[in-house]
């Protein structure tokens, strides 16, 4: 039993680092558009240091209406200093092994889609979230790695999967440790920028999208963008499996302040009744009731995210507003205020078993040799010319699988040169 158990033991978490630590909750305000300004919009709220506080129509500060938080960002920062303070961090800390999740939140066209994506040539969090990634990755000493990304959006409580679309109404399981997970969910393999960027285009090309009152091109759905980012230290047996999810909310909306009628009443209808489960997990943890029922699986949201809200991950919430209105952005400062009570308990997730990155080592090791041997045979037997051509392919496809470090992320591994060090 004592083998058995440590045996058992060696398959799980071999290092475990509780890094226990409060959600990020940061705001960012944007300009005033045109259909605002054509409705003779005014600025309500005035960002101060690490305030932001309701005027009255004389424009003094209203009593009880001021909120503070550590990060708050006007309508004039730009995208990269969000980027260097909040979400930074959170790749460093996934390619040391510790799960990571960014998500915006706020009332339907806030700016949540513009932060995380950006616009035709100001890039959002998830392009410098790449970007910065493999700058890391490049950075890591005598480090392998295999990176794997899979794109779902979640339409009227049914998960699709943004890189197949005939892949929907997709289910939700538990692995082992009891963490949820999508079953089925379409996984592309990420050796460079040109295979991020695909993936990108097509998801956002079978995303649902519509026009409403509030929005031309507003989002008809939750995605959420998720990396499994596998690593070995070349001199070690040991494996870090991380897990980064960038998430780009659909927007709370009043059908009256939307128009919304028919297929878009009902998809507000759902957006609604999600982020309002949203909330109410939120609230049970920021009220830290030991006996309190958290109320994960009302939600396709936010039984996804179970781990990221109070359990095993780093957690960054950029809630975005508009200085517009006012009832909606109390809405959502309040729940940022009780978003950045909630502590998660992240930890290093390593592993002794053998990983994606692991098994390809192995097998790419086992190829070659099999490969010196035919090129030993070849010359007293021509047949097996063929049979090494084919040994050759499989072997280099292999390699452009597996990210080395030290080496240039645009080229295959094959052409990359080692930098020296």
């Amino acid at each position: 039993l004592h083998n058995f158990l440590k045996q058992k033991l060696q398959l799980r978490v071999l290092l475990v680092f509780i890094c226990m630590e409060k959600i990020k909750v940061a705001i960012r305000t944007r300009p005033l558009i045109d259909r605002e300004e054509q409705e003779e919009g005014r600025n309500n709220w005035r960002v101060q240091n690490n305030t932001i506080c309701q005027l009255s129509g004389a424009g003094k500060v209203l009593p009880n209406t001021t909120y503070t938080f550590d990060h708050i960002y006007d309508q004039t920062a730009p995208t990269t200093l969000l980027y260097d303070q909040l979400v930074a961090p959170i790749v460093q800390s996934v390619v040391e092994g510790f799960n990571g999740t960014v998500f915006a939140y706020g009332q339907t066209s806030s700016g949540k889609t513009y932060t995380m994506m950006g616009a035709d040539d100001l890039p959002g969090i998830i392009p410098f979230t790449f970007m910065g990634l493999f700058k890391h990755i490049e950075q890591s000493n005598n480090c392998e790695f295999v990176l794997r990304l899979s794109y779902m959006e979640i339409y009227n409580e049914c998960i699709m999967d943004l890189l197949n679309p005939s892949n929907t109404n997709l289910n939700i399981r538990e692995s082992n440790d009891r963490i949820p997970y999508v079953a089925n969910l379409t996984e592309a393999h990420i050796t460079d920028f040109s295979s991020i960027d695909l993936c990108l285009y097509n998801g956002e090309r079978n995303r649902h999208t519509g026009r409403t009152n509030m929005n031309e091109r507003s989002s008809r759905s939750h995605t959420l963008l998720r990396l499994i980012l596998e690593s070995k230290m070349c001199d070690e047996g040991t494996i870090k499996v991380s897990h980064l999810n960038l998430v780009d909310l659909a927007g709370s909306e009043r059908a009256s302040a939307t128009t919304g009628d028919g297929v878009r009443f009902k998809e507000g209808t759902f957006i609604n009744k999600s982020l309002l489960t949203l909330g109410t997990v939120i609230r049970r943890l920021s009220e830290a009731k030991k006996d309190s029922h958290i109320p994960y699986r009302d939600s396709r949201l936010t039984r996804i995210l179970e781990s990221s809200l109070g359990g095993n991950a780093k957690t960054v919430i950029i809630c975005t507003v508009t200085t517009a209105t006012i009832e909606e952005t109390h809405s959502t400062l309040r729940f940022a205020s009780r978003a950045k009570s909630v502590e998660n308990h992240a930890i290093v997730n390593e592993y002794s078993d053998d990983s994606d990155v692991d098994t390809m080592l192995k097998r790419l090791k086992r190829l070659e040799k099999e490969n010196l041997d035919l090129k030993k045979k070849i010359s007293e037997d021509a047949s097996c010319r063929s049979q090494l051509q084919d040994m050759e392919s499989k072997i280099s496809s292999l390699k452009s699988l597996v990210i080395k470090s030290n080496t240039g992320m645009a080229e295959p591994l094959d052409n990359a040169q080692p930098t020296r060090r």
